[in-house]
């Protein structure tokens, strides 16, 4: 089931900020995760899989949805994802 959703890209979506909005979660090197969110432009360019390494740049805001467990949500600017090293590991 989860390769039908990724595959067809049914990502939850918000509208927050002004407008509608790809929902993701950022986990950075600790153990909290803070949602962040994409215009469709951004989440067009995304590969598809429920992963992906990334750097972004991105305004933080109080939480924006009343459900979310992180007092602060994320809007990405920038997005850069990162592929792995080629080459013999």
């Amino acid at each position: 089931m989860t390769r039908a959703l990724v595959a067809g890209r049914h990502y939850q979506r918000r509208r927050v900020l002004g407008g509608a909005h790809v929902r993701a979660i950022w986990r950075g090197n600790g153990s909290a995760t803070i949602p962040a969110y994409l215009d469709g432009k951004g989440a067009a360019k995304l590969p598809a899989g429920e992963r992906a390494s990334a750097r972004m740049l991105a305004y933080v805001y109080p939480a924006l949805d009343q459900g979310e467990t992180h007092p602060a949500a994320l809007r990405v600017v920038a997005l850069a994802l990162r592929s792995p090293r080629p080459g013999p590991r």
